[in-house]
């Protein structure tokens, strides 16, 4: 039995469509790249807002910018890991989720702990797209 293809009853050609697909598959790992740099420069931004919000001092604050440095550091080889076993469609929505559970704690945070927590949760759940959004690009021009 056929498998359904979806380029026969499009207006398209079959190699059109894959590429068209290649480029949807592309643009959701750059989107994501795109909100993880929002969210590494946003602190900064908001210092005094952040500083004010949790009664805290910039040292304590600047810790909180430094969680990305040490969750990169450690996620490498375990990043490296999942990339590898679990492919890159598993690994890159794994981290979506992660990295969204961590931004909602981190909007919602009360207190300087909840932020340090949901800072680690978003930078463990994008450490390992970065190099899979650039395996993501290669897949889309080769």
């Amino acid at each position: 039995m056929a498998k359904h293809d979806p380029c026969l009853q499009s207006n398209i050609s079959a190699p059109e469509a894959v590429l068209s697909k290649r480029w949807i598959v592309w643009l959701i790992p750059c989107l994501l790249y795109a909100t993880s740099h929002f969210h590494r420069v946003a602190p900064t931004v908001i210092f005094d807002d952040l500083m004010t919000a949790f009664n805290t001092s910039g040292a304590a604050l600047g810790a909180l910018g430094s969680i990305y440095f040490y969750v990169y550091a450690l996620m490498q080889i375990p990043s490296g890991i999942l990339a590898d076993t679990l492919g890159p469609k598993k690994t890159i929505t794994g981290g979506a989720v992660t990295g969204s559970l961590g931004a909602f704690i981190f909007g919602s945070a009360t207190t300087l702990w909840l932020a340090y927590l949901g800072t680690f949760f978003y930078w463990t759940g994008n450490v390992p797209d970065f190099y899979l959004y650039h395996e993501a690009g290669c897949r889309v021009v080769s």
